[in-house]
């Protein structure tokens, strides 16, 4: 986040709306010379990657991507909430030009971004890489922006047993022990993640004290994890698909939520087709 931010807005339950960001994103903003106000969502990298960035924008607008049973797109994804998170994430490129399609490499560190959303995950990187670059002097961080509501997306790595597994009883002890409060506290003692539960993350002082806990109390009251469906690659790949067209090829919002709409319930057809043979 830019530099000189009030110190109440490390605060996960008063984060900034999408307008006061959109405010100061301008303020930064100076292209001629290369800064840009505000990167929102990890760029138009790979589709899981960059689609994890953008489903919050849809949620925060009171938007949905998909129905709760993981079906269809029909209803969600063309919701005016939604169409108006796509709408202004598109501004933020086309009609603010606080956005740019590209950035040089490591842009925030290196002062040529203001604003960036990230992951806890960066803190890491930006101590070791860019030692000069120091949290609380030249950058600070804050809650995710709000419109109608709070929401940050939340899903890390997950562990299953395969139907096909000749060990299913020694595997469920081993997830169940991972999973449970020692495991967890093992496993991010050893990967520095947050831990998937909140009894575990309380024995972590620096997650609970800033910066760490906005991090930890946005997943506990606003985490959402994203849309639970078999068919989640092909889903994931639309909802990129149709930021993109809307924003780099400034395509009409309704065709291309129309598009991803027919790809996602198509896939979804083609599943049940195949599960009845």
């Amino acid at each position: 986040m830019p530099r000189g931010f009030h110190s109440h807005r490390k605060n996960p339950d008063e984060p900034w709306t999408w307008e006061q960001v959109l405010d100061a994103a301008k303020k930064i903003n100076d292209p001629a010379n290369g800064v840009f106000g505000i990167d929102p969502a990890q760029g138009f990298g790979s589709a899981g990657g960059t689609a994890y960035f953008k489903y919050p924008i849809v949620w925060q607008f009171g938007g949905e991507i998909m129905s709760p049973d993981g079906k269809t797109s029909k209803g969600y994804l063309d919701s005016a909430q939604t169409k108006k998170a796509i709408q202004f994430f598109s501004d933020l490129y086309n009609k603010d030009q606080v956005s740019a399609m590209e950035y040089p490499p490591d842009p925030f560190p290196n002062g040529k971004l203001g604003i960036t959303i990230d992951g806890s995950w960066s803190l890491a990187n930006l101590k070791e890489k860019f030692p000069d670059f120091k949290l609380g002097v030249d950058y600070d961080i804050a809650p995710l922006p709000k419109e109608s509501a709070q929401a940050v997306a939340n899903g890390s790595w997950a562990l299953g047993i395969s139907s096909k597994s000749q060990h299913s009883d020694e595997a469920w002890k081993f997830i169940n022990f991972v999973t449970g409060h020692d495991g967890q506290k093992m496993y991010c003692e050893m990967t520095k993640d947050i831990p998937s539960r909140y009894s575990a993350a309380k024995d972590f002082p620096e997650l609970n004290e800033y910066p760490k806990n906005v991090f930890v109390v946005q997943n506990q009251k606003f985490g959402r994890p994203r849309p639970i469906t078999p068919i989640f690659p092909q889903m994931s790949d639309a909802v990129n698909k149709m930021f993109e067209d809307v924003t780099i090829s400034k395509r009409n919002i309704d065709a291309a939520v129309s598009d991803a709409i027919t790809t996602i319930d198509q896939a979804y057809a083609d599943l049940e087709k195949q599960q009845k043979k």
